[in-house]
């Protein structure tokens, strides 16, 4: 089944935030997580970082009108965010497009991968989900040229459609 407004934000490479904005009433991020760790394969490669490095991660619930309706997992470059920046990734609960747009950063974003992907028990909790698969995108968020964002977003496709 296509859900029209999913499809947009799947593909979108602006700010989400603003255009979930635009639906639904409340937009609100539930932080989970924030550590720093050790990236390694994938995510360091997509972030221009040697194997063992360190970023920050960052995972959050973004509900919408009260409904969880993604499940965000961030990888953030310490090398590549400028000061405000580092201290709003580890400390805020604004969303990083919102933290990108408020420090007037300029960037670009390059979605790298969309489809489908299986959840985990967890995640299907925190989504109040039953559903086993659902959509997901992954992009990078350069800043001067350089890597400073890896995001995953996992959709709950349930509180995306519209009757």
């Amino acid at each position: 089944m296509r859900v029209p407004l999913l499809e947009v934000i799947l593909h979108t490479d602006g700010s989400v935030t603003r255009i979930l904005r635009r639906f639904f009433e409340r937009v609100e991020i539930r932080p989970l997580e924030t550590k720093k760790v050790h990236v390694r394969g994938r995510e360091a490669e997509l972030l221009g970082l040697p194997d063992g490095d360190v970023a920050y991660l960052r995972r959050v619930v973004i509900e919408l009108d009260g409904r969880p309706g993604i499940l965000a997992t961030s990888y953030a470059r310490p090398d590549n965010l400028p000061g405000r920046m580092r201290r709003l990734v580890l400390q805020s609960r604004k969303p990083l497009g919102a933290m990108i747009e408020e420090l007037e950063l300029e960037t670009r974003r390059e979605i790298v991968r969309v489809g489908t992907t299986r959840l985990s028990g967890e995640e299907r909790r925190l989504l109040e989900t039953e559903a086993r698969e659902v959509p997901w995108r992954e992009y990078v968020v350069y800043h001067n040229r350089t890597p400073m964002l890896l995001i995953r977003e996992k959709f709950s496709a349930e509180v995306f459609r519209r009757d």
